[in-house]
């Protein structure tokens, strides 16, 4: 899979995320832009709540994302293959993760 970047401001942060050749800017407090399909905007929200999920719990197991989330192990997986490729998470021991010291940009309200 070839990777370029997009970011998203979300309850005043923004993350950054590679994925699939194109630079999209997402705005949750208005939407997504309508190029984009459903389910493209279904997979950034979740991607994005994972990610603040695991700041917030701390160190957490896939199971516990997969659970906290109805989503399959697989769907999980997916999802922390791109946050881990962009330096969001990772995983200290085999099965769990949390995020790392990277800095992102918060946006004021």
């Amino acid at each position: 899979m070839t990777l370029q970047g997009f970011s998203f401001p979300t309850n005043g942060l923004s993350i950054t995320i590679e994925y699939i050749k194109t630079e999209i800017l997402l705005d949750f407090n208005l939407g997504v832009y309508d190029f984009m399909k459903d389910s493209t905007s279904r997979m950034l929200t979740r991607i994005k709540d994972i990610y603040l999920y695991i700041q917030a719990e701390g160190t957490v197991s896939s199971v516990q994302i997969a659970e906290e989330f109805d989503s399959t192990p697989r769907t999980i997986q997916r999802d922390l293959y791109i946050l881990a490729s962009n330096g969001l998470v990772y995983s200290p021991t085999r099965g769990k993760w949390t995020v790392t010291d990277k800095k992102v940009k918060h946006f004021s309200k």
